[in-house]
């Protein structure tokens, strides 16, 4: 039985491989694959029909059936379809009628000319081809512009505008998309920042950012970008063989390898991020290699300059702190005169020793916590136009750090927080602290409680918190909480406070600051008071320090901390003994006792004290280190000649250094595929299970000959060098296709994206290879072709077919009459803006994401996490597939945004307008001059009465037009292309 069924097997398997034998060698014959051949021109029998070399091949599949071609358009339809066509936006009624009285034979070529000389003509052309490359703007709506966004992709969108607009050569074009990092530059230029940002292409790719999965991501990268390369310039599906060998073309798993190893060679990301963060896209400099040395260079004096300044500084306060050491006790004892926080600088007491410095004083207050207060003085009323939102700033009025009260009944939300009915909160500053004290009025004991709560729970990593008597180093209680977190200050009993002490609740920024509004609740009472800070501050917020309900002045005060750290004084040392006492005979002793042991440096707990007092970049010395005017003259004219070498080199600006989404050379740095290198095969596409390694390399069936090995390089160069050649049989065939295609709605071959066994046959074979051949015989040129085409009496035909023709060929394969197609998601809403005249002309420049902007629909921002958009419901091109046609649906949303929607009210209401200005008096005239401005010819008597037979008149006039416009503009014929 197992001998019978293995013969059995034995003669499947032999017949299978002779199957798929026989199959790959026809494969290999497929007709894309061989090298287009210009053709015979063909004999027609209506020799008069022809404009063009191009009409022969329409004209003789048509005779070839007894069949006629349609009749010639209009000249009012042929500029409608050729303005639409090259332009996108509708002819203005100046040059319709121009086109009309030209009766030269060249008419129509002049049009075109002007069309193709147009700058609207590269954003037209080039918004088709951004459709092939899965254009986007934006990967994700939650971090547009972000590090893991192409937030500079609308450069590459710019530079296919104008490249369309120069005419740039197809086949440069390709190469600068593929390989422009490495093109040769020529002299003098150092830096071909064009040819960089073409290759843009790359880094706008799809590939899901975000997988967990590094090594699949750099796969998935790799694979987009053979999909990309292939489908757009090739017209097969290569990406097809990831996983096994083409089923159907002769593509293998080692042709997509040996692509893919080339892009492996290359990246578009710095490097990887850790697990479970997004990806970070690549941004390059946009300056030559010896422009980035010169910045370098000026960097590095700068730098230079700024450590002397130190070092400096650092001399003069080694100097201050070996004369502070042998004085500390005295120091100590300044202090103890005025230890009490004060909100104006405190100058030196008049019977402190001489040995006391006024300067150093206030560094030793600064450092044990008694430092005068800097309150937060800038009252600012209704914060953001929100009545009852005020603020409390710093005397800079820095936005931050800040208190904020919300004096209302009501809740208050602005940006991303929410500010509960009559609540007080806090936002620290980048760097220290922010807080709010309570400077108690009497001695006593007193009870404790309170909450903090994170106002702003949409982004930040939460805040730290600490409850402490100013100057003690003990706190009362501390906490942390996360973002969107909350928690109370348990009840605290019995606590001692002695009056004229700073009760402070102090907030400090964790990792990150910028969303760290935090609301407070504190209370305290003695049995017989309640304080309460909300009930206290919200009646008077402007005045800061505040007053309390019981007539005390100067009881809470919000205060800036910014770039003070937390207390440095230790519990249980020494200093932390002599600031808690007091008596002040035990002060003067443990002062002496604390200078005694800073002499002999053999008390463990003055080992910190110590340390910060001889380090002149420590706590204690750092205030004054941007203040000199206790320095000595010497050092003050070193610092002084410093700094202004320094700021003369920062004030000579440069200009800001422009950078670019593209591809660079060698695999994503610090990765498995860092470097240059081939690739193996992956077993069913598992980067886990690797199979022969193989040489990078074109896909063999497409070349002639041997290819020679890549050996300089990631091989893109070669790779953008073959693909630009006119020996490939595929690249001018699979471009003419597409230019074809946009003229006529169907390309010869129908699927744009695939040329390979699964497409569909070309309707016009000899036709194509005849555009492919004069493609690359005018030096590939696109504008050359678009001239070709349009002069041509096939693109010139009405698109009212013969009624044979129409009933032999209802599919119109043989192109007997001109498609009538609909206009594009942006030419519709471009229309709306050219209408009334407000369409914005201005090129370039990033993407408004406002649908309301007057620029151009090409500049309105695509987002590919965001499919809820007025492109996507006018089946623009899907931003996550490489688009060879877009969809053409007619669904009731369409309806209702046209007739609903703001934008387009706006629109007919400007419409309106612009037509009361231009025929203010005959509403016939009117009515003619909207139908010659929205289609482009005259209205007819019936279309004028049933308009004029329309008008409520019990309506204002201006209501009545805009209605008017608004049904012109929702008509068929406004967005239908004959």
């Amino acid at each position: 039985m197992f001998k019978i069924f293995h013969l059995r097997f034995s003669i499947f398997a032999f017949c299978l491989c002779a199957f798929l034998t026989t199959f790959n060698c026809r494969a290999e014959k497929w007709w894309s694959f061989q090298p287009p051949t210009r053709p015979e021109i063909p004999a027609v029998k209506n020799s008069s029909w022809p404009k063009t070399e191009i009409d022969n091949f329409i004209l003789q599949k048509l005779e070839q059936k007894n069949l006629h071609p349609a009749k010639p358009a209009d000249k009012r339809t042929l500029i409608r379809r050729a303005t639409f066509d090259l332009i996108g936006l509708p002819p203005t009624p100046q040059e319709v009628q121009a086109f009309l009285k030209d009766n030269s034979t060249n008419a129509f070529a002049k049009v075109i000319d002007r069309l193709l000389a147009s700058p609207h003509y590269g954003e037209r052309w080039g918004r088709h081809w951004l459709d092939v490359v899965r254009y986007t703007d934006s990967q994700d709506s939650r971090d547009v512009g972000g590090q893991s966004d192409v937030a500079e992709s609308w450069r590459y969108r710019d530079w296919v505008i104008r490249a369309f607009n120069t005419d740039l050569r197809y086949d440069r074009f390709i190469e600068q998309q593929i390989a422009g990092d490495v093109l040769p530059v020529e002299p003098p230029a150092e830096i071909n920042t064009n040819a960089i940002i073409a290759t843009g292409m790359y880094a706008i790719g799809n590939w899901g950012n975000g997988d967990a999965d590094k090594d699949k991501i750099l796969t998935d990268i790799a694979d987009d970008q053979v999909d990309v390369t292939s489908k757009a310039f090739l017209g097969v599906t290569l990406a097809c063989a990831r996983c096994h060998d083409h089923k159907f073309d002769p593509l293998t798993q080692a042709d997509y390898y040996g692509m893919a190893g080339i892009f492996f060679s290359s990246h578009i990301l710095p490097k990887l991020t850790p697990k479970g963060q997004g990806e970070n896209i690549l941004r390059i400099p946009l300056i030559s290699a010896a422009e980035q040395e010169r910045r370098k260079a000026r960097e590095d004096r700068v730098t230079k300059l700024e450590q002397q300044i130190e070092e400096t500084i650092d001399t003069e306060l080694k100097s201050q702190s070996d004369k502070l050491l042998p004085h500390v006790a005295d120091y100590l004892g300044a202090v103890a005169q005025v230890s009490k926080p004060a909100v104006s600088p405190v100058s030196k007491p008049a019977d402190v020793p001489n040995a006391v410095n006024a300067r150093v004083l206030q560094l030793w207050r600064s450092y044990l916590g008694l430092a005068d207060l800097r309150l937060l003085s800038k009252f600012v009323p209704n914060v953001l136009d929100k009545p009852g939102l005020h603020a409390l700033r710093n005397a800079a009025n820095a936005d931050n750090p800040s208190a904020v009260a919300n004096t209302t009944d009501h809740e208050i939300q602005f940006l991303t927080i929410k500010m509960p009915p009559h609540s007080v909160a806090v936002h620290p500053p980048p760097s220290g602290a922010v807080a709010v004290a309570w400077k108690c009025p009497a001695t006593g004991k007193f009870t404790i409680k309170g909450h903090v709560t994170d106002a702003d729970p949409n982004c930040g990593d939460g805040i730290a918190w600490k409850l402490s008597i100013r100057g003690k180093s003990e706190p009362l209680e501390s906490g942390m909480i996360s973002n969107g977190g909350e928690q109370p200050i348990h009840e605290l009993n019995d606590v001692a406070i002695n009056a004229g002490d700073f009760l402070e609740l102090r907030i400090d920024p964790k990792a990150e600051y910028s969303c760290d509004t935090t609301l407070l609740q504190f209370e305290i009472s003695d049995g017989k008071h309640a304080w309460k800070l909300q009930s206290d501050v919200l009646n008077d917020f402007a005045s800061n320090p505040h007053s309390d309900t019981y007539g005390n002045t100067a009881v809470w005060h919000f205060y800036d901390l910014s770039n003070q750290p937390a207390d440095p004084v230790i519990s249980g040392s020494l200093l932390a003994k002599w600031r808690e006492s007091t008596n002040q005979i035990e002060k003067t002793k443990l002062a002496i006792e604390l200078q005694q042991a800073l002499a002999a440096k053999t008390n463990a707990t003055i080992t910190n004290l110590l340390a910060d007092l001889t380090n002149p970049r420590s706590i204690f010395w750092n205030p004054a280190r941007s203040d000199t005017s206790a320095f000595s003259k010497q050092t003050c004219d070193e610092i002084t000649a410093l700094r202004t070498e320094a700021d003369s080199i920062r004030k000579t600006a440069l200009p800001q250094i422009e950078m670019a989404n593209g591809l660079q050379e060698g695999g994503v740095p610090e990765s498995p595929h860092a470097g240059v290198h081939d690739v193996k095969i992956h077993i069913r596409g598992r980067y886990d299970r690797l199979g022969d390694l193989v040489p990078r390399h074109f896909p063999k069936v497409l070349t002639s000959g041997e290819q020679p090995a890549i050996t300089n390089g990631s091989g893109r160069l070669q790779l953008a060098q073959w693909v630009a050649s006119d020996k490939n049989p595929l690249t001018a065939r699979v471009m003419v296709n597409r230019i074809w295609q946009h003229h006529f709605g169907e390309g010869i071959v129908r699927t744009p994206n695939n040329f390979g066994k699964l497409g569909t046959p070309p309707t016009h074979p000899e036709l194509l290879d005849y555009l492919a051949t004069e493609f690359i015989k005018n030096d590939w040129s696109i504008k050359a072709m678009h001239r070709a085409i349009m002069l041509s009496a096939t693109y010139q035909q009405s698109s009212i077919p013969d009624p044979a023709t129409q009933k032999t060929d209802p599919d119109n394969l043989l192109l007997g009459h001109m498609n009538r197609q609909r206009l594009e998601s942006e030419s519709i809403r471009d229309s709306l803006l050219a209408a009334p005249g407000e369409l914005d002309p201005a090129l370039y420049g990033p993407s408004i994401r406002d649908l309301n902007t007057k620029r151009r629909t090409l500049y309105v921002m695509t987002i590919r996490s965001d499919r809820a958009t007025y492109q996507s419901l006018f089946d623009a091109a899907d931003p996550t597939a490489i688009v060879e046609k877009r969809l053409n649906s007619t669904v009731a949303p369409q309806s209702l945004f046209l007739l609903n929607n703001n934008f387009v009210m706006t629109r007919a209401a400007e419409l309106a307008k612009r037509a009361a200005h231009q025929i203010p008096t005959s509403d016939r005239q009117r009515i003619n001059w909207l139908y010659e401005l929205l289609y482009s010819r005259p209205a007819t008597n019936r279309e004028i009465k049933l308009a004029l037979n329309s008008f409520d008149k019990k309506q204002p006039s201006d209501v009545q037009w805009q209605q008017y416009c608004q049904v012109l503009l929702c008509a068929n014929e406004f967005i239908y292309i004959d």
